[in-house]
């Protein structure tokens, strides 16, 4: 299969690919040179998303939203995925935050007799957003003033690489989302995690020392996570060591707290370096 992108950037040396299995994390997929926009790649048979990273001497750009792309297999699947269950509010933002008047919305993960492919979200009925892969969150935002009496009804199915999509779940109404206010998150103490901010070395490049971003996962994110709780309150029961959208929007919370441009959720060497300066010079 062959990738082909727009080249927005003006001094790269290269172009970084990198490939995504599902229910795996990023791995380096191959390289071209400047001004190349097409990469081909033969993984085995099955759904995978790609990102592409423009870097010089200086470090790597930004990753953008990643692409799903079937690879391969059978095309007389007919089967869909099961419905996917569970859904609920994982985070909710107020007015002026990093994601106004908003929420996370989570779910469970569907099955299906080859692999899901990705999952698509609807608000009254209506097609809003699609996960562009097997994540089982997305952040929900700026919704109209009043949405504690104007309810939304949000939705979801589930897709295969042949298309076949399954029924929407049940509804998750922001009546019941927004019926109490949150409550505050909880100030870490030991017992809550292993982990804490304490422990984290004076120069924050000896532990961070790859770039992460939605679907990475070990124990540099479980760290990341461990200093966004004391930075921007992120909460302290969700140690988990993979970088999902409630990390991305945390993440997006400290380049907003620190000025750090751009505020993208994305931690590479720019804001790897800024906090350096910040936080601990």
């Amino acid at each position: 299969m062959q990738l082909s992108w727009t080249d927005n950037s003006t001094n790269e040396t290269r172009f970084e690919i990198l490939r995504q299995a599902q229910g795996s994390s990023y791995v380096y997929a191959g390289q071209v040179g400047a001004n190349v926009t097409i990469f081909s790649d033969s993984p085995s048979a099955g759904s995978y998303n790609y990102t592409v990273q423009a870097c010089n001497s200086t470090g790597c750009s930004n990753n953008p939203p990643p692409i799903a792309v079937p690879v391969g297999g059978s095309t007389s699947d007919t089967t869909p995925p099961s419905t996917p269950t569970g859904l609920y509010a994982g985070n909710i933002y107020p007015a002026g935050s990093a994601n106004p008047s908003g929420f996370d919305l989570h779910w469970s993960s569907s099955t299906d007799n080859v692999s899901v492919f990705g999952y698509k979200v609807y608000k009254n009925g209506t097609f809003i957003v699609d996960t562009g892969g097997a994540f089982y969150n997305t952040s929900i935002g700026n919704l109209s003033a009043g949405t504690v009496n104007n309810y939304y009804s949000y939705t979801v199915a589930a897709y295969d690489a042949s298309g076949n999509i399954s029924p929407q779940s049940s509804p998750l109404s922001t009546a019941t989302i927004f019926a109490t206010s949150p409550s505050p998150t909880p100030t870490p103490t030991s017992s809550t995690s292993s982990v804490s901010y304490d422990n984290f070395s004076k120069n924050i490049a000896s532990i961070f020392t790859r770039n992460l971003f939605i679907g990475s996962s070990g124990s540099d994110v479980k760290q990341l996570q461990a200093l966004l709780v004391n930075e921007v309150n992120y909460p302290a029961n969700l140690l988990t060591g993979y970088f999902g959208s409630i990390t991305q929007n945390a993440v997006k919370r400290l380049q907003e707290k620190y000025g750090i441009k751009p505020i993208s959720g994305y931690f590479g060497s720019i804001t790897r370096k800024a906090l350096n300066a910040l936080i601990w010079d």
